[in-house]
C-alpha cells in the first residue's frame, strides 16, 4: 500500500523538478534542490492548507531555498525576480489544467522552442543555458542592454503562449484569442 507521502511526492515531483531546473539551469543541482524542497515541506507540513493546491507552496519553498543558497554564496546560479514571477505565472497556468501529463508539456515546450526565430532561441540559450548576464548577451549579440531585456521578455512571453496554445489544441479546446 502506498503511503500518502509517497503518492504526494510522485504527483508533485515532476513539477518541483521542472521549477528547480528553471531556477538553477543545471539538472543535477535541480534534483538536489527538489529533494530538499520535499524535506522542508515534510517538516513544515502543519503549515500547509490542504484545501489549497500544493504547487504554489512547494514552489515558494524552492524559491526560498535557492535564495538562501545564493545568500550563502553557494555556487548556485539564480534568476532574478522578474523571471521568478514569469516562471510562477507559467507554472500556475499549466497547473490549472487538470489531467495534463508533464511529458506533453515538455514536448510542447520543445516544439515551441523550435518555432522561435534564431535570435530568440540564441538569446534564451545565452541567458538560461550559458548563464550570461544581460550585459554579456548584449556584447555577444552586439545590441543594447534595453534591446536584450526586451527580446528576452518577448521571447519568454511567446514561448509561454505557444506552450499553452499547444496544450489547449492537444486537449481539443479552443485557443483564446484575446
Amino acid at each position: 500500500m502506498t503511503s500518502f507521502l509517497d503518492q504526494f511526492v510522485r504527483e508533485q515531483y515532476a513539477m518541483v523538478l521542472s521549477f528547480c531546473t528553471a531556477l538553477l539551469g543545471r539538472r543535477e543541482e535541480a534534483e538536489d534542490l527538489a529533494q530538499e524542497v520535499f524535506l522542508v515541506a515534510w517538516r513544515k507540513r502543519e503549515e500547509f492548507d490542504a484545501r489549497l493546491p500544493p504547487g504554489p507552496w512547494l514552489r515558494g519553498i524552492a524559491r526560498n531555498l535557492a535564495r538562501n543558497a545564493a545568500r550563502r554564496a553557494c555556487p548556485v546560479a539564480f534568476v532574478g525576480d522578474a523571471t521568478l514571477e514569469w516562471l510562477e505565472e507559467v507554472h500556475h497556468r499549466i497547473e490549472a489544467r487538470p489531467g495534463d501529463q508533464w511529458v506533453d508539456k515538455l514536448e510542447a515546450l520543445d516544439a515551441c522552442l523550435a518555432e522561435l526565430d534564431e535570435a530568440d532561441r540564441r538569446s534564451l540559450s545565452l541567458r538560461y543555458h550559458e548563464r550570461c548576464s544581460y550585459e554579456e548577451i548584449g556584447a555577444r549579440l552586439k545590441t543594447s542592454l534595453a534591446n536584450v531585456k526586451k527580446r528576452l521578455y518577448r521571447a519568454r512571453r511567446r514561448l509561454a503562449d505557444c506552450v499553452m496554445g499547444k496544450l489547449e489544441v492537444a486537449d481539443g479546446r479552443s485557443v483564446p484569442t484575446a
